[in-house]
């Protein structure tokens, strides 16, 4: 080993690219460009490589500046052999994996090994298993793994590179050279923070920022580290359960000031529950002051506690107000049922506590999600089921993500004696999306997915997964959200009764909606077959689509876009003989932005359908007056001319679906003879 160690570092992130999305409006007769409509700036975005930035920083503070050499970092998707070109002249090279890079950073580290035999290859991060023996000798390129905090480990292993001396470092475990595997006592995790310099502040990003001046930057970010709950689908708190420690007060004013200055563009907010600290009520502060101080405006990610409610409210809202911080209110739940959260350890926040932070984030017009797991271990198709239906009758009336319960290695759900005892069954699930056309040498990576327990056999599973896909399109999706809503408030009607009413649909007398529902079943049964969860889209613009929003777009043409509302009316009215249940099913229609649409509409009503609909989503208690009304929708500000056009902007928009609806006012009318 030469006298000063050249290390090269892998942390690679998924590159989120935008398009720049022509905009028309219908104006004097014509289709014309919108040139003040706005939208995501077009570029490719990249995370900062975070976790290895960390190592760099501390390397640098505590060593010899002359004893340690750092390339620039492999941050994002890199063909093999620019890979390997790049980091040939490294005598050590860090890999930070996770789920999305754990097979690239695995190919890379073994085709290295391959071309340049004495270089050192170190794994971390949280797709390295405690119980390692297995992973070492799978993959007998990699000479050693960190377990936990890697900053003061990975020092010490870049001071014992030349001797490659291993038995006095904590948190590592390898094969030595008789083979024998090795695994070193851990080290307890570093109370005092204020040890781990900044890779922000440190300026360890300026080389790599300079480098590459056409991205736009998001970034990772932690105020404080640790979990007080102990999720077993969770490797974080299921791994350490242990007392939460922050960073000083100081660093993190100074990193926000940082992130506004250097233009990031989005912050994905690390801390575990960001809400449950007093203090955190500074920080959004601290936040929205550094935005405003440097004119930027950003877009952010916040995990917030599962309790504390009123604190996390006033975070959120503390951002949401700046008009600078553009985020969505999340809370997770994963489920709703008490018999699986005592088996997944989770305590949530009660259903009535839950109902007040969904009126009061509405009331003030922060965009809210709610987060919900299928699959977990003790769930049974009718607990999730009617657990859905719950949530939506609390209040969440704006998204709701629901996701595969994915096995991590390091979680307490990842050990063979928990799956034994819940009956779960797994599957490799790939992880694609983008285009149906990826590099040749793209790989993909997998994930270890349930798709059936003892609780929910895998008839079961199928059932809620499309089941949780019909809800994301019906409701969420805005395509019958209103009538939806119409029902459950005037008429009392389940919302899973009307889910399941089209997930169940006849084909002989629904055939489109037997249709859609048939997308969600089939995707469903695919992912149980290690398929993975969306649909090819060929003939809309060659990519991947989640199986709603392809649900949504296989109803672009007009005469199917119209059959599917004849059968919505039909299949509803079973629920109730209500006469404005028609006016409800045609408003959600007309208000939904289409393709090849030209002309603003107007729709006579017999009663304020859309101040009531506005009202539910406002958490405001909906007052229905059956008077006549006309509904003003303004169709002509947006305008698709083409099928492709509207698929992209769809694609676009898919994270925000309450843009998929015309803006649109009422008049009252003393009656509809009037408006002859």
């Amino acid at each position: 080993m030469p006298d000063k160690v050249t290390v090269g570092l892998v942390q690679i992130s998924r590159e989120e690219v935008t398009e720049s999305v022509p905009q028309y409006c219908f104006r004097n007769g014509r289709v014309v460009r919108n040139l003040w409509a706005s939208g995501p700036a077009p570029g490719t975005s990249v995370y900062l490589p975070y976790s290895v930035g960390l190592l760099q920083a501390y390397a640098q503070k505590y060593g010899d500046p002359s004893a340690f050499e750092f390339l620039l970092p492999i941050f994002r998707p890199t063909p093999l052999a620019d890979a390997v070109g790049i980091l040939q002249n490294a005598d050590l090279v860090g890999f930070s994996t996770y789920i999305w890079n754990i097979r690239q950073s695995l190919r890379i580290a073994s085709e290295l090994k391959r071309a340049r035999p004495q270089t050192l290859i170190v794994f971390g991060g949280p797709q390295v298993p405690n119980r390692a023996e297995a992973f070492l000798r799978e993959n007998p390129f990699i000479d050693i793994v960190c377990h936990g905090e890697g900053e003061r480990v990975f020092f010490q292993i870049l001071q014992q590179a030349g001797a490659r001396d291993w038995s006095a470092i904590p948190s590592v475990s390898y094969l030595n050279a008789e083979g024998a595997f090795i695994a070193n006592p851990t080290a307890p995790r570093a109370q005092d923070l204020s040890q781990f310099p900044s890779p922000f502040l440190e300026n360890v990003f300026e080389p790599v920022m300079r480098a590459n001046p056409d991205l736009h930057w998001q970034s990772a970010w932690e105020t404080n580290r640790g979990c007080p709950f102990g999720c077993t689908f969770c490797d974080w708190g299921s791994a350490i359960a242990s007392k939460v420690y922050r960073f000083d007060m100081d660093r993190v004013k100074a990193e926000t000031d940082w992130f506004a200055r250097k233009r990031i563009a989005h912050v994905f907010f690390c801390d575990a529950n960001f809400g449950i600290l007093t203090r955190d009520i500074d920080i959004a502060k601290a936040y929205v002051e550094s935005l405003e101080r440097h004119n930027h405006r950003m877009s952010v990610s916040v995990q917030t506690a599962k309790n504390s409610t009123d604190r996390c409210y006033e975070v959120q809202r503390i951002l949401w107000d700046s008009g600078r911080a553009f985020l969505s209110a999340t809370t997770s739940l994963q489920s709703v049922d008490p018999g699986t959260l005592k088996i997944i350890k989770r305590d949530n926040i009660s259903l009535e506590s839950f109902h007040d932070l969904a009126r009061r984030h509405h009331e003030h017009g922060v965009p809210t999600n709610t987060e919900i797991i299928v699959g977990l271990p003790g769930e049974t198709y009718e607990s999730f089921a009617s657990g859905i239906s719950e949530v939506i009758r609390r209040g969440q009336h704006n998204f709701l993500n629901i996701y595969e319960c994915q096995v991590l290695p390091n979680a307490e759900m990842g050990s063979s004696a928990y799956q034994t005892a819940y009956g779960m069954e797994l599957a490799s699930v790939p992880m694609i999306d983008g285009s149906l056309n990826p590099n040749e040498e793209q790989i993909v990576e997998c994930i270890d997915t349930v798709v059936a327990t003892a609780a929910m056999p895998r008839a079961d599973w199928v059932r809620a997964r499309a089941y949780a896909w019909a809800t994301q399109f019906l409701i969420f999706d805005r395509v019958l959200q209103l009538p939806f809503l119409f029902l459950a408030a005037e008429h009392g009607v389940p919302y899973r009764a009307m889910i399941e009413a089209f997930l169940y649909a006849n084909p002989e007398t629904h055939p489109v909606c037997a249709a859609l529902s048939g997308i969600f079943v089939q995707t469903a049964q695919g992912l149980q077959n290690g398929q993975p969860p969306v649909v090819a889209g060929s003939q809309q613009l060659n990519q991947w689509w989640s199986p709603d929003t392809f649900a949504l777009i296989s109803l672009a043409d007009p005469e199917k876009w119209a059959a599917f509302y004849r059968e919505a009316e039909q299949i509803l009215q079973n629920f109730a003989h209500d006469p404005l249940l028609a006016e409800c099913i045609s408003l959600n229609r007309e208000l939904f932005k289409r393709p090849e649409v030209f002309a603003d509409a107007r729709l006579n009503l017999s009663a304020n359908l859309l101040e009531f609909y506005e009202a539910i989503l406002a958490g405001k208690s909906p007052a229905l007056d059956r008077s006549p009304v006309t509904c003003n929708i303004r169709r002509t500000r947006a305008v698709w001319p083409t099928y492709e056009d509207w698929y992209r902007f769809i694609d676009e928009t898919q994270g925000d679906p309450a843009r998929y609806l015309y803006p649109a006012v009422t008049v009252p009318v003393e009656s509809f003879a009037a408006l002859a």
